[in-house]
């Protein structure tokens, strides 16, 4: 997460993120069995149980403090 704080993400990047935890989501949660027939995890069921902020929401914020960081920096070490 250290390196997302100064890299910029593209909208390709921020969808191959999301992509990616989706996927990773459903295969520790596994699949759902209702009424004898198993099924997949819809995005906002995974988003609703896991019940942690999704990774984009984490790097944007992780962003606007490495700016205000860099921010309040003496007038001397900004880079």
């Amino acid at each position: 997460m250290y390196f997302s704080k100064v890299r910029t993400l593209s909208e390709n990047d921020e969808n191959t993120l999301a992509i990616w935890e989706r996927k990773i989501l459903r295969k520790i949660l596994g699949p759902v069995k209702e009424t004898d027939v198993w099924r997949f995890r819809t995005n906002q069921e995974l988003m609703d149980v896991s019940g942690e902020p999704d990774m984009i929401s984490e790097v944007r914020r992780g962003r606007s403090q490495w700016l205000g960081d860099t921010e309040r920096m003496p007038e001397g070490k900004k880079l």
